[in-house]
């Protein structure tokens, strides 16, 4: 998969509108850090969903958590909602984080051109973080 990865598909019933979906796919375990991958938005759109998986468990204790950053500062006003997953869990991440919530949408959904879009993760498990983590930020194109 290339480095800046934007995948395309046409939204149904709705001409001219298009979904896109900014990646990212991390093999090995993760680690905390900032804007661990960063994508320049190119139209003005707006997020629908964030999923993010791990395949791999992580080993020891505490959620791994998430967050989503349009130019460097949080989607999420709540720092609570942020995606999360719970040290015994592999999968989809929840919200909250308590790791228990179903997802939703951040507090802040719109993008304009020239947006950075990053993500961070801001905790792991104490030994070493899950493996095989897929991100995904899915947007409609306004």
């Amino acid at each position: 998969m290339p480095d800046n990865d934007i995948a395309i598909a046409d939204k149904p019933n709705k001409v001219g509108w298009r979904r896109f979906n900014f990646t990212d796919y991390v093999s090995g375990a993760l680690t905390t850090g900032n804007a661990k991958k960063e994508w320049i938005v190119p139209f003005f759109c707006k997020i629908i969903d964030i999923v993010i998986d791990s395949a791999g468990a992580g080993v020891g204790t505490a959620t791994t958590i998430f967050d989503i950053n349009r130019n460097g500062t949080t989607l999420f006003t709540t720092q609570n909602n942020r995606p999360a997953l719970r040290s015994i869990d592999t999968g989809y991440y929840k919200w909250t984080a308590d790791g228990l919530t179903d997802r939703k949408p951040p507090d802040i959904v719109r993008l304009v051109p020239g947006d950075v879009l990053s993500y961070d993760i801001d905790q792991i498990q104490s030994t070493s973080g899950a493996t095989r983590t897929i991100v995904n930020i899915m947007v409609d194109a306004q």
